[in-house]
């Protein structure tokens, strides 16, 4: 019998892992599992110990090497196969059922690749134990958190994502647990904006100010030092528009405060991507989806949350204040990437 050798790869990020691994190994390198890190992933890989090293390993080509290049190999890296990229016959009905909703396909290969060591049959169709699995993996690839330890949390994010709604449901969500709110807003720029800001905070029966200058923010800040949770409200910029961004940076930068990036559950990647790009530094902890009724795509931006270890703390789902918001539920989400409900996967729905 063959026995195995394993090797550790780590990587910023998942799909980096991934695709160091299949280069050194090649694409039909067996994959044992994945871990999120510290500082990044993890993938483990097998191979036969039995195997030379140069039939395990990317091989150096035999071409000449050049007189300006005496110790250096030359390694060939093979081309894609399209063909070896298929997903098990098992898997493949849950794996597209992601890829029409936009997941990545780097990730649902994880999933599969973590699920090749396990009992679960991946060569056929209908193991009653695959859809359970495949949502637990997928689940624990999806970061997510809570707001609650964060006292003052500042929500960015282009314009016409919600930020204003969303603070609004924070702030009556924090109120109706009992916690004394205060709401500023740095929003001068949106027609309307404050108005609408101060009328929900009138229905919470909470304090609401504007900070035109930095200066003004701290000040705020050190008025509201009591309260339990204060919500900044920023204005919606584009991410190409750098001198507003500098501004908005030369308001939070100079105080303790969170900053949490709010994006449409429809995003794209590349667009979602410009955004936490965008607004960093700093860089924001956490991020809020919204407008989730509004797609039934969300698998990029969430894609790009697994990539970048970015945790989801809430998710909006309609405009009613406070009823359309919910805490991210990892679960939930990787049971909505398969399009399962829990009786399929046989799994509860927990944080």
């Amino acid at each position: 019998m063959t026995s195995m050798k394993s090797f550790r790869i780590e990587a910023a990020t998942l799909r980096a892992a991934m695709q160091e691994a299949q280069r050194q190994f090649g694409r039909d390198v067996l994959i044992a599992g994945s871990e999120q890190t510290a500082s990044g992933f993890v993938v483990t890989v097998q191979i036969p110990s039995a195997e030379t090293q140069a039939d395990a390993l990317p091989r150096a080509s035999t071409r000449r090497r050049r007189r300006d290049q005496p110790n250096e190999a030359i390694v060939e890296i093979p081309r894609p196969d399209p063909t070896r990229r298929r997903f098990s016959r098992g898997f493949a009905p849950l794996a597209e059922r992601a890829l029409s909703q936009g997941y990545p396909r780097t990730i649902l290969e994880a999933v599969q690749f973590a699920l090749r060591n396990t009992r679960i049959r991946l060569d056929r169709e209908g193991d009653p134990a695959l859809p359970r699995a495949a949502a637990q993996v997928l689940a624990s690839l999806i970061p997510t958190t809570s707001l609650a330890d964060q006292r003052t949390v500042a929500v960015v994010g282009p314009t016409g994502v919600g930020k204003t709604t969303t603070i609004a449901k924070l702030a009556a969500a924090a109120d109706q647990r009992g916690e004394s709110v205060a709401i500023l807003t740095l929003d001068t720029y949106r027609v309307g904006a404050v108005e609408q800001l101060r009328a929900y905070a009138d229905l919470l029966n909470v304090p609401c100010e504007v900070a035109f200058t930095p200066s003004d923010l701290a000040r705020h800040l050190e008025r509201f030092a009591d309260r339990d949770r204060v919500f900044i409200d920023t204005t919606g910029r584009s991410p190409f528009d750098r001198k507003a961004l500098d501004h908005l940076r030369a308001h939070l930068g100079r105080n303790p405060i969170a900053t949490t990036l709010c994006l449409p559950a429809s995003s794209r990647r590349v667009d979602a991507q410009r955004a936490l790009e965008a607004f960093a530094p700093p860089t924001p902890s956490s991020m809020v989806l919204t407008k989730w009724d509004e797609t039934d795509a969300p698998g990029e931006v969430l894609g790009l949350a697994i990539e970048r270890k970015l945790p989801i703390s809430h998710i909006t789902v309609g405009q009613e204040v406070p009823e359309d918001i919910v805490p991210a539920n990892r679960t939930s989400l990787a049971l909505r990437a398969f399009e399962l409900d829990r009786a399929d996967a046989g799994v509860e729905v927990t944080r």
